[in-house]
């Protein structure tokens, strides 16, 4: 399904791979797709969708890699590429099955709370933003990676015992840092990755600043 060029397309549930062992695509280009009730990708299939080019997604809750009333489990990926994605309620990144959840190029992602890593689950961040309303928090059981970038999250950020945080560095400070600015508070446990990239060998002394 390609949704695209200004159109707009509203409905109560978007379900995308939902049967076991099925497959979907939706695309939302430069276009707005409202959903009043779920949006599931990777219900219980291998599904995926593409936000981009200033389109608009909306939901009363997400859910990337899920699950069928069977137990069977899904995958999803999701793409959010100078667009936006907001879900009035929860946003989970595997929530019974596998997820990954990628927010670039001035992208943003909003919900009352995001969780990564009921099951399996990634959120990756490179120019991205995660707006939380109220006092909202970004709950990390998974990975969340901070790519090189300006990536900020609107919000409380707890990662928990299996949470890990990745971090890549290209130098020591700005651009060369994939920093993420935090305007509510932190709380911290699992796993710290600092990841190199290029050339760049971190010099004893050196010093990062990566939360803020």
């Amino acid at each position: 399904l390609e949704i695209q060029n200004g159109a707009t397309v509203s409905n109560t549930n978007g379900l995308i791979a939902a049967g076991a062992a099925s497959s979907g695509t939706v695309t939302v280009d430069n276009a707005t797709w409202n959903n009043s009730n779920l949006l599931i990708v990777g219900g219980a299939g291998n599904g995926t969708m593409h936000i981009v080019n200033g389109a608009a997604v909306t939901s009363a809750a997400g859910f990337i890699g899920d699950e069928d009333v069977g137990g069977n489990t899904g995958s999803g990926l999701v793409t959010v590429d100078n667009a936006s994605w907001t879900a009035n309620g929860q946003l989970v990144v595997g929530s019974a099955g596998s997820g990954s959840l990628v927010v670039q190029n001035n992208a943003s992602v909003g919900a009352m709370s995001v969780t990564v890593g009921e099951a399996v689950g990634v959120l990756s961040l490179q120019n991205g933003d995660v707006l939380l309303a109220g006092t909202g928090d970004l709950v990390n059981n998974g990975v969340v990676e901070s790519l090189l970038g300006d990536n900020s999250v609107d919000g409380n950020l707890v990662s928990g015992t299996s949470g890990r945080l990745l971090f890549e560095i290209a130098g020591t400070s700005g651009v060369d840092i994939g920093e993420i600015t935090l305007t509510g508070d932190a709380t911290l446990d699992g796993t710290l990755e600092v990841v190199p990239l290029g050339d760049f060998t971190p010099a004893l002394g050196d010093s990062f600043d990566l939360l803020f």
